[in-house]
């Protein structure tokens, strides 16, 4: 038997049928982008030129929503907050951050699979944490660009030459926006009592104000031993020198901490959540201490302190640039009752509607391809007759 298909048919074949059996596979491609649907589409106002849709409007409504808040509280709250990317985003273009297009796409998808889906253990997990916490994929989204791109403002500052190389006013600048201290933590795990963690750090404050010890010989000379429960510091990053940030460097709790201290004061214990090495969230309680910002120990310190430094003016720029805009709700918005507002779902995988219509059109392509190839081929094994070549003519007479 003669072959039906030539090899440069079967190839061709071959090929669409690779293609079909990988767009199919893009069906269960994760973290894949959802449209929003429905209300979450709706605009509700505008920061700057920008608009912003309901769902940003219901997730920081949501967010901030307290039991016993006013209705008037809780627009303040979310009108404060809800120039915050377009804010990011303004900075970011006044100052000229170059971003392209795919690569900032990327950048986000990178993101979200890395962080959040990966985290989560899913995809399923993820999508079921974004309902949990009233926020859609496409603000996320959002929210995700306008960090990457307020991200690039500190280094493209440095190379527009608008950042100051002089060093009396970089001392200046740290000694005025920068906080140096360190502490002693003690992180409540799994397995720890709660009682001997909280008696051990009450122990830390106590023999610190009434200058019994000092971090240092608790932290680096086992002073710790003489604590009730002999709790360490569980904190293995601090050094001698402690920690030199700026505002926005650190968890709100710390940070308004340390800045509200005089230089050598202790703070009374704090606690708030954070992640451990493990990955973990775990609550941490910690006594802090400001220490002292000397002119010799920045310039000591100069390349330590610049990243801290650029960060600072970015995010005081930022500030400015947040304080020129508002947020101007429109008429639908102002109808709604933000204390009870509509739920929005985190919206469509419109991906698997897609490729069933890349892979019909592929289907259908290969379908018309394999006709013409087995028609041709037919032809060519001798299986349909030629035409006559002298066929009677119907129309002629006979003699």
């Amino acid at each position: 038997m003669k072959k039906i298909f030539s090899k440069r048919a079967s190839k061709l074949i071959c090929a669409c049928l690779a293609l079909i059996c990988c767009l199919s596979a893009l069906v269960g491609c994760q973290s894949a982008e959802l449209v929003p649907m429905g209300q979450a589409r709706k605009v509700v106002g505008t920061v700057g030129d920008n608009n912003i849709y309901y769902d940003e409007f219901y997730y920081l409504a949501s967010m901030y929503k307290t039991d016993g808040i006013t209705s008037e509280k809780l627009w303040e709250d979310v009108s404060d907050n809800i120039v915050l990317n377009t804010a990011m985003l303004t900075l970011a273009d006044e100052v000229g951050v170059e971003y392209g297009y795919w690569d900032l796409k990327s950048d986000i998808q990178s993101y979200i699979d890395d962080q959040f889906v990966y985290e989560a253990g899913s995809v399923e997990n993820y999508r079921a944490q974004l309902k949990e916490k009233n926020m859609t994929d496409r603000y996320l989204r959002n929210s995700i660009k306008a960090e990457l791109m307020y991200g690039k403002v500190p280094q493209t500052l440095i190379d527009n030459g608008a950042i100051t190389s002089d060093e009396a006013q970089f001392v200046k600048f740290v000694r005025e926006n920068l906080v140096r201290t360190w502490h002693y933590m003690i992180a409540l795990d799994a397995n720890d009592n709660i009682a001997d963690v909280a008696e051990d750090i009450q122990a830390v404050r106590n023999m610190l104000k009434n200058n019994e010890t000092t971090i240092y010989d608790l932290t680096f000379n086992k002073g710790y031993k003489k604590l009730p429960h002999k709790s360490q510091n569980e904190d293995l990053t601090i050094t001698e020198d402690g920690y030199t940030f700026a505002k926005g460097e650190m968890h709100p709790t710390y940070e308004n901490t340390a800045f509200g201290l005089e230089v050598g004061e202790f703070s009374d214990v704090i606690m708030f959540e954070t992640t451990a090495l493990s990955g973990n969230t775990v609550k941490c309680f910690f006594v802090v201490q400001r220490l002292e910002l000397t002119d010799e120990y920045i310039v000591e310190h100069f390349e330590d302190l610049y990243d801290s430094y650029v960060s600072a003016v970015a995010a005081n720029m930022l500030d400015e640039v947040k304080g020129r805009l508002t947020f101007e709700p429109n008429d639908y918005a102002k109808s709604l009752d933000i204390l009870n507002l509509e739920p929005v779902d985190i919206g469509t995988d419109l991906t698997p509607v897609v490729i069933c219509a890349v892979i019909l059109g592929v289907v259908a392509i290969t379908g018309v391809i394999i006709g013409i190839v087995i028609y041709r081929q037919t032809i060519k094994a001798g299986r349909y007759p030629a035409k006559p070549a002298n066929r009677p003519s119907m129309n002629k007479k006979k003699k």
